[in-house]
């Protein structure tokens, strides 16, 4: 993440694609407001119980039907600084007004994911 240096303005990102959050708790680190959004609700659910200091446990499938057990805590620094919200990544004029502007946008793992990336 390349930030240049700005002078007391706080900085917004978008994390699209967000999942459990685990880049949104990194972008908060650095971006004073952090927008996350999922398409699943349960990711976001999930994500706000982490937010909250929860210990949260997701299987994470290997192969086939082997499945690992993971555990996931997130430390509170700067978890304030991020909205959750479930939306869909290829109609988020319902979610935000037009004229909202960030200073950075993620979008991992998103665009393969899409029905339709264009739209």
């Amino acid at each position: 993440l390349v930030l240049k240096k700005t002078s007391g303005k706080e900085l917004q990102a978008l994390d699209l694609g967000c999942a459990v959050g685990g880049s949104s708790f990194e972008l908060a680190k650095q971006f004073q407001h952090v927008d996350a959004i999922d398409y699943s609700h349960q990711f976001i659910n999930a994500a706000k119980r982490i937010q909250k200091g929860e210990q949260v446990s997701f299987k994470i499938p290997l192969e086939a039907n082997v499945f690992q057990t993971v555990m996931v805590q997130q430390p509170q620094e700067n978890a304030d600084r991020i909205r959750f919200m479930q939306g869909d990544a290829t109609q988020l004029d319902r979610v935000f007004p037009q004229d909202e502007k960030y200073d950075g946008i993620l979008l991992s793992n998103l665009l393969c994911r899409l029905a339709d990336p264009y739209r």
